[in-house]
């Protein structure tokens, strides 16, 4: 249990890692190296790439790669968004968005008699 633990304590934290670099580099508009470096910690993280994530629905998602590591993927592809190309930029906001309100409909607690 621990070894597994560990593991993916150390993919999100080279997740999180990738993405800070991904936005400082990404200051200027489009820069397809930061996009591939998000790229494949998307896939270390993860372990699916990038492409197949944004074709996914969230809640697909959500159950291939759990919650902790979905809400990073929402920020990595955010991050993402700012360093692709336009074309490719809507697609990542519009994936991160509904990813992010399918975590939300999960942490939020239905009312009773609601």
């Amino acid at each position: 249990m621990s070894y597994r633990f560990d593991y993916f304590e150390r993919q999100i934290q080279l997740l999180a890692e990738a993405i800070a670099r991904a936005i400082g580099k990404g200051g200027h508009g489009p820069n397809r190296e930061a996009a591939d470096e998000l790229d494949t910690a998307i896939a270390s993280g993860t372990g699916l790439h990038a492409s197949l994530l944004l074709k996914l629905d969230p809640t697909s998602v959500v159950t291939l790669i759990g919650t902790e590591r979905a809400e990073l993927l929402a920020d990595a592809l955010e991050a993402r968004a700012w360093v692709v190309e336009p074309t490719e930029m809507a697609q990542s906001f519009a994936v991160a968005k509904r990813l992010r309100a399918r975590l939300l409909r999960e942490a939020t607690p239905i009312e009773a008699g609601s």
